[in-house]
């Protein structure tokens, strides 16, 4: 018998909603979307009361959303999704874990689980960013860049002004070729309807993350680029190097002078790379695709 889930999202034009949903009702889930940027609260409330969830799904995105449904959170076990944690989201949700059965966030830092549970919550547990490898998948397209990253520039906030530097440093020197908004004059938005298209641009794939004191974690944009089928340089964080081999999965760098040296060494070694390429999208295939979380989802409920 399937378990009803309650999975309250800002999923107007957000791909990942989507690819995840989908991963859910392969797992077994029968999940309802409420989709916050088109319902109001009291309805929310309404459709909650009415299906009586085995479990309550909330993304970052509906953070904001939290406050209404704080009289739902004593009901069932609740499952609280957090993507990239930062800013007033982040202490939101610390005020509210007194709530939650068991908490769910998606890098495994040991200062995070600590700071929820040394404030009531009963379980941490992590569940993992993942991806969906129908949508982000190499195509064929012979690549016309050595080195390739996409996504838009993010002013908004300082936690993004790591990754912000590095590309916009690479994109000025001509080794990178960055596809989306702000990186130069001539640049358009980039959605992630796009990216894969954009993706199979590079021989090489550059992954970057930047979210301010979680630097040394990950986002689904390591399990989309490793999707691809073709070689990824990732940024060392702890986080990564507890799921990847570096110069197997794929390859790190911790500076400058490392990601020059390791790009150079794919470029000229490409049976080496291609096959690092390979198993970096096998390991996202057997272990990271959102019907992957949807099971682990159900295992925890037991």
């Amino acid at each position: 018998m399937s378990k009803r889930l309650l999975y309250v999202e800002r999923a107007k034009k957000n791909l990942n909603a989507t690819h995840r949903l989908k991963g859910f009702i392969q797992a077994g889930w029968e999940p309802y979307l409420i989709d916050i940027a088109n319902v109001r609260p009291d309805i929310i409330m309404k459709q909650a009361k009415m299906l009586d969830p085995h479990a309550v799904f909330i993304s970052v995105a509906a953070s904001s959303c939290l406050e209404e449904l704080e009289a739902l959170l004593p009901k069932a076990y609740i499952f609280l999704f957090l993507g990239d944690i930062y800013g007033p989201s982040f202490r939101y949700v610390a005020s509210l874990v007194p709530h939650f059965d068991c908490l769910l966030v998606s890098n495994n830092d040991t200062r995070i689980h600590n700071y929820f549970l040394s404030r009531g919550v009963k379980r941490v547990e992590e569940h993992q960013c993942a991806t969906d490898t129908i949508h982000y998948k190499d195509n064929g397209t012979e690549p016309d860049k050595d080195l390739v990253f996409a996504g838009n520039v993010v002013r908004r906030t300082k936690d993004y002004a790591f990754r912000r530097e590095m590309v916009t440093e690479l994109v000025d020197k001509g080794v990178l070729g960055a596809f989306g908004a702000g990186w130069n004059e001539r640049a358009r938005p980039c959605s992630l309807l796009q990216y894969p298209k954009m993706m199979t641009r590079g021989k090489i794939q550059l992954v970057i993350n930047g979210f301010g004191f979680l630097r040394n974690c990950y986002s689904n944009r390591t399990w989309n680029a490793l999707a691809m089928g073709r070689p990824v340089l990732h940024y060392r964080t702890r986080n990564a190097e507890r799921y990847f081999r570096d110069g197997f999965d794929l390859a790190f760098f911790s500076s400058r002078d490392e990601l020059y040296l390791k790009m150079r060494w794919l470029l000229d070694n490409p049976d080496e790379a291609k096959a690092i390429g390979q198993r970096g999208r096998r390991l996202v295939e057997k272990w990271h695709t959102y019907k992957n979380r949807g099971e682990e989802l159900l295992e925890l409920l037991g």
